[in-house]
């Protein structure tokens, strides 16, 4: 994914989240007599997604075109999947499952959770029907839970779950769905205790932390679920689901009143960032991004004399080091020009700069979490000022 194309995908995020937050699961108005529909759609509401998969089988053929009934399908049958014991049912049940949720995003669906697993499915990522169990038993132990889970059975569920953790105290599924198993019975101080241990198992994965943070919102502590919530983005920065929900939460509980974003000139359909100077001008000081591009060509001479036949791909630090001069440009044009009005996007980068944040704002938000090594490490030793960054700047602008 380039770097446009993942920073125009949070911006719409963000934008509409600002702009608009709602959830549309009506009917049309001549399905509203549909019985097994309505009662359907009333197991999805109710989690009770076991239940509602042969119900949403038989509607998807009435509806073949409804693309909210595929997307409910599509993600009942990957819940479904995770109760089967035989590793070769489930894999046929997860490409059936990546078949209906293909169908419900062509359609149009705009549903989260379904896109999120489909994008799963496309990246060849589990979809959470592995469990990585430590041995047969922790295995059975956890899809039976899920069985009961996902028909409603919280308690049965939750000793299941219980049974598997003791098995084995590292299982961070066990422990993950333990307490969600308390959280869906409402009990959400109680779920708490069970989302720290898994966080404390593996803490750059992403669910604990965002399961944390849901309970943290039903009780009323926002702003400490506004932290959990970041801490979810900083384990999966390339998750739509995570995402999705760290920038409601900044809608709903941060002080943000404008997008943070720094918006590169740059040309469409470049793997690399190339500058686009059709699109800068001297009057507003946009000219200043030039001086990326001067940067860039020097990186990419530098590295052509040791390449050996790779390709130039940038690195976090090569990006900072080109973002920083055109920061140091803008502010010069700043100063000569005191009566002419930076764009939104050089006070943005303008201001991180100042903050020592450039190499936060750059691995989030122009490599995109990035997938090659790199994210792993620079989490490793920065975990403290990424969640500072995404907590006191970009949801609160406090910095």
């Amino acid at each position: 994914m380039t770097q446009k194309t993942f920073l125009k995908k949070l911006q719409i995020i963000f934008l509409f989240l600002i702009v608009f937050l709602t959830v549309n699961i009506a009917v049309a108005q001549n399905r509203q007599n549909d019985k097994e529909l309505t009662q359907a759609l009333e197991f999805v509401k109710q989690n009770r997604l076991i239940d509602a998969l042969p119900l949403l089988e038989k509607s998807s053929v009435r509806y073949p075109n409804d693309a909210e009934i595929q997307a409910h399908l599509g993600v009942a049958i990957l819940v479904n999947a995770a109760t089967l014991k035989d590793e070769e049912a489930r894999k046929k049940e997860v490409a059936r499952a990546g078949i209906v949720l293909r169908k419900a995003k062509k359609l149009g669906t705009e549903n989260v959770i379904a896109l999120h697993y489909l994008d799963k499915i496309e990246d060849g990522d589990d979809v959470g029907v592995a469990f990585d169990a430590s041995s047969k038993e922790v295995e059975d132990a956890i899809r039976e839970g899920e069985g009961f889970f996902n028909r409603g059975e919280y308690e049965k569920a939750l000793i299941a779950y219980e049974r598997a953790f003791k098995l084995d105290p590292k299982s961070y599924d066990a422990a993950l769905f333990a307490g969600d198993s308390f959280y869906a019975q409402k009990k959400y101080k109680e779920s708490e205790s069970w989302f720290a241990k898994a966080v404390a198992i593996d803490a750059n994965r992403e669910q604990a932390f965002r399961f944390w943070a849901d309970a943290l919102v039903h009780q009323g502590k926002t702003k400490e679920a506004l932290v959990k919530f970041a801490d979810a983005f900083i384990a999966d920065p390339n998750s739509r689901l995570v995402a999705d929900t760290f920038l409601k939460a900044v809608k709903n509980f941060g002080d943000r009143r404008s997008p943070p974003f720094v918006v590169i000139p740059s040309k469409e359909n470049e793997t690399e960032i190339v500058i686009d100077a059709a699109l800068l001008k001297e009057s507003d000081g946009t000219a200043s991004w030039l001086r990326f591009a001067d940067i860039r060509k020097t990186q990419i001479e530098n590295f052509n004399k040791v390449a050996n036949g790779r390709t130039f791909s940038s690195t976090v630090s090569e990006d900072v080091e080109a973002l920083k001069a055109v920061a140091l440009a803008a502010r010069g044009f700043a100063q000569k020009n005191k009566s002419a009005a930076l764009g939104k996007s050089l006070e943005n980068l303008i201001k991180l700069d100042s903050l020592g944040m450039l190499d936060v704002y750059t691995i989030f938000f122009i490599h995109g979490g990035d997938r090659s090594g790199e994210y792993e490490k620079f989490r490793e030793k920065n975990r403290e000022r990424m969640r500072k960054f995404l907590v006191d700047y970009f949801a609160e602008d406090k910095l």
